[in-house]
């Protein structure tokens, strides 16, 4: 038969490999037993322990849950409840407690099993982030369906006014102005659709340089007159497969970027040419090395200060 000492000891190392805090407590709540998920997590030494109660280790805005938490305990055996426990360094951590009560030999001892929660609520904050983004974007995608019902209104009547005999030349002008006004802002609904993710995207094969070129109108418009906007191309063939409304918004936020860091005017530049991926730490994920498009957005305006970059 395994003796009593080699039970405890047996006992002992089971709890010390818990992957969860273990407390054993006196009825002063007196540290008596610590495990070594305890000793790692809290930085704290056996020694240390052995001097200290568990009113040392929580935080104090958290008494009064912790004697409700112990009159559960003394009422019903057991309680679990959401608390921090502090560090040798002083930082807390979140952590879920189940709490209970035996007696042993004449006297009375706690138990708090503590689990560290901090990926948990992580996972939860995320969660609720996502839930957020979804109903930012079904009313994103309501909005755009509802815009893009009355740009089907005014598209019409420009269509309507279009092949108006009687329509002068000037006036003519002023229509398709307002057709492509109209045009352009359908393309921003489609952008707000992909935001939803209510539209499907559709890559195909585009020549960067004549995205940028049928972009400059709307471009010099959005950033003002007091920028100065030049396109560098290369004469090479640019062809890349694309959402074509992703990557002109790419280049129209860029560009807004970059005029808010110009109040004064300024020059801004946009160059396409071709660059030799090496490392493909530099940009991120699965990505072959080799020879790939560019484009490179510059401006002159004043950037970002040393705090903001680091």
């Amino acid at each position: 038969r395994v003796k009593a000492e080699e039970k405890h000891a047996l006992t002992q190392y089971v709890v010390d490999k818990f992957s969860d805090i273990v407390f054993m407590l006196d009825d002063s709540r007196k540290f008596r037993y610590v495990n070594d998920k305890a000793l790692e997590q809290l930085c704290f030494t056996t020694t240390e322990f052995s001097n200290m109660s568990l009113l040392d280790i929580y935080c104090p805005e958290d008494d009064e849950l912790w004697q409700k938490a112990w009159a559960e305990v003394e009422d019903k055996g057991q309680h679990t409840f959401a608390s921090k426990l502090k560090r040798k360094d002083s930082t807390f951590i979140p952590v879920e407690v189940m709490a209970c009560h035996v007696r042993f030999g004449g006297e009375g001892y706690s138990f708090a099993f503590a689990r560290d929660i901090t990926n948990r609520r992580y996972l939860e904050s995320q969660l609720r982030q996502s839930q957020k983004m979804e109903a930012v974007g079904r009313l994103a995608g309501g909005i755009a369906h509802d815009f893009n019902n009355q740009l089907t209104v005014i598209l019409g009547f420009c269509y309507v006014l279009e092949v108006d005999q009687s329509i002068d030349g000037q006036t003519l002008e002023l229509i398709k102005e307002i057709q492509g006004a109209a045009l352009r802002s359908a393309q921003l609904t489609g952008q707000l659709l992909a935001f939803s993710r209510k539209q499907v995207l559709k890559p195909s094969v585009l020549q960067v340089n004549k995205v940028v070129s049928d972009l400059k109108k709307t471009l010099q418009r959005i950033i003002g007159e007091d920028v100065s906007l030049t396109l560098d191309l290369t004469q090479e063939k640019t062809k890349v497969k694309v959402d074509r409304s992703q990557m002109e918004q790419a280049i129209i936020n860029l560009c807004l970027n970059a005029r808010d860091a110009m109040p004064d005017g300024g020059q801004l530049i946009i160059e396409t040419g071709f660059s030799e991926l090496h490392d493909r730490s530099l940009i991120g994920g699965e990505v072959a090395n080799g020879q790939f498009v560019s484009l490179a957005i510059s401006d002159s305006g004043s950037g970002m200060d040393d705090r903001t970059l680091s």
